[in-house]
């Protein structure tokens, strides 16, 4: 498991494009890297990486001038801690404008001191604070790992004996993996399971569908595998020791 944050800056435009130029014409758009910035000793004198995401050009009505930076480990730790020894929101924003400025300024077209170049919002998830988010772990697939595709399905089966199901992005169907879409499948597999074991009937659709489900196990040298697989290629029920 490694920690992770998520920090989103808003301003005014998105001064990084240029006007009544289509996205896929700018100079800058979507995703962009700083390796190891040495320009901010007073912030990031560990020279950690960044990365950001342009929000601007998302697919309308979506799009808004937004910077989503993704940062992890050392980083997240410090940039939590720092954030909750603020007292007040404007602290905690004006923190962040002044932490991720080395980086953002260096877009395309940013001035010093012109209105739209500061940020007017800016919010850090802190999931290290967070109990629910088992205090900001995030799964993760290390150097070296040699049977993830294991750990993920005894991770997929949970502990059903003692009550505990997990669900996410990383227990879901591998095609999906690390997905919205891997979140909300896996959220629906373990609440079907959840019904099974306490009793709950779930709907004629639901049955019917569970029902076509559980007739399309995967078939491994022509025998049914011993794992209950539905069509999105994981396991409904609990699953059974090999």
């Amino acid at each position: 498991m490694v920690i992770k944050s998520q920090v989103f800056i808003s301003f005014p435009k998105a001064f990084w494009l240029e006007d009544n130029t289509k996205p896929e014409h700018q100079p800058f758009t979507g995703f962009t890297q700083w390796l190891s910035p040495s320009y901010a000793p007073e912030t990031n004198p560990q020279r950690w990486y960044h990365e950001s995401i342009d929000l601007s050009t998302l697919p309308e009505p979506h799009a808004h001038p937004t910077l989503l930076f993704y940062i992890f480990g050392d980083q997240a730790i410090a940039l939590s801690k720092t954030l909750g020894a603020l007292s007040s929101q404007k602290e905690k924003e004006d923190h962040i404008a002044k932490a991720f400025k080395p980086y953002f300024s260096r877009l395309p077209h940013f001035v010093e001191g012109d209105k739209e170049c500061i940020p007017v919002s800016c919010l850090a998830t802190n999931w290290l604070a967070d109990e629910f988010a088992g205090w900001g772990s995030y799964t993760t697939f290390r150097t070296g790992l040699t049977e993830a595709d294991t750990d993920i399905e005894i991770m997929r089966e949970g502990l059903p004996g003692r009550g505990l199901w997990f669900a996410g992005e990383h227990t879901g169907p591998f095609i999906a993996m690390g997905t919205a879409t891997s979140a909300y499948w896996s959220g629906e597999s373990v609440g079907k399971r959840i019904a099974a074991v306490y009793g709950k009937i779930l709907s004629k659709k639901s049955s019917e569908q569970s029902a076509s489900d559980d007739d399309s196990a995967l078939k491994i040298d022509g025998s049914i595998t011993k794992k209950e697989i539905n069509v999105r290629g994981f396991a409904d029920m609990p699953l059974e020791k090999q």
